[in-house]
């Protein structure tokens, strides 16, 4: 009889396989947009976040909205390769996941319904290694964060230089606001820097920013914003960006990929877009 961790291996083989051979059954939605999968993990029921695999194209870490502290191991046309549990820390709202390119994750315990939190909480995890079989993940370090002002709802975490950068998830055509903490060890609460409005009057619900820090990719409800930020994250504050329109019952989490931008939604499903679908700002060639 196989054991659990030979069929573990025996799914992650096919992935790296499929990966490899470049595998996929896309297919084009509307304009550079690709659907390039279909969520298959049971426990994904709402994929809120998804960060790509540290030099790897077509596998990336994904998780569930909730307090779930578990971690998926998927493949770009949504198959289901691990699972690992991150021990030793309790969830409240898991609403995104970053990675700083150097070999660790960011759990983003940030959701704030209603805005009844008084404070949010990001946590860093070692990014798992694919050599070994599974095992439990465990927090190297934590923030407490919490707020310059009136509390508000948070969907969207991204790192860069030292910095975790959330995004305020509005409504009523509020305009979204950039915020950012260091990444320094803290014993006691930070409070979050407001930086400024962004050109985004959607609900934001996931942020990335490419490994070089040219582009920073925000998905919101309607849709899919690029900026060009040139390695400073405060460049989006004011700025027009280009626009990829797009409604698919509340996409949820975005990643980078040289190949574009990964975004997953409720719908389970897995979305490519490519430059061809963003219309570009007036005063910028190419975005």
């Amino acid at each position: 009889m196989a054991t659990r961790r030979n069929v573990a291996g025996g799914i992650l083989g096919c992935l790296l396989l499929l990966a490899a051979a470049g595998w996929s059954a896309d297919k084009e939605v509307a304009k550079g947009i690709w659907q390039v999968g279909v969520i298959d993990p049971i426990g994904l029921r709402e994929c809120s976040g998804v960060a790509a695999v540290r030099g790897r194209t077509n596998l990336f870490w994904m998780h569930s909205d909730g307090h779930r502290p578990v971690l998926y191991l998927v493949g770009r046309d949504g198959r289901d390769g691990r699972q690992y549990v991150i021990e030793g820390v309790a969830l409240v709202d898991w609403e995104d996941l970053a990675t700083d390119y150097r070999g660790h994750l960011y759990v983003a315990d940030i959701g704030n319904n209603e805005a009844q939190r008084v404070e949010l909480a990001v946590h860093q995890i070692p990014e798992p290694d694919l050599a070994k079989p599974e095992y439990p993940l465990q927090v190297i370090r934590s923030w407490r964060l919490r707020f310059p002002g009136a509390p508000f709802d948070c969907e969207s975490l991204f790192i860069h230089e030292g910095y975790g950068y959330v995004i305020s998830k509005v409504f009523n055509d509020a305009a979204a606001e950039l915020y950012r903490f260091p990444l320094q060890p803290a014993d006691k609460p930070v409070v979050l820097e407001r930086l400024g409005a962004m050109s985004i009057t959607s609900p934001v619900t996931g942020a990335d920013i490419s490994p070089d820090g040219r582009y920073l990719g925000v998905a919101a409800k309607n849709g899919v914003y690029l900026f060009e930020v040139q390695g400073r994250p405060v460049n989006a504050i004011g700025k027009p960006p280009a626009v990829a329109r797009f409604k698919d019952r509340h996409i949820e989490g975005i990643c980078y990929t040289p190949a574009g931008w990964i975004v997953t939604a409720e719908t389970r499903h897995i979305f490519l877009f490519s430059e061809r679908a963003f219309s570009r700002p007036k005063e910028s060639k190419k975005p």
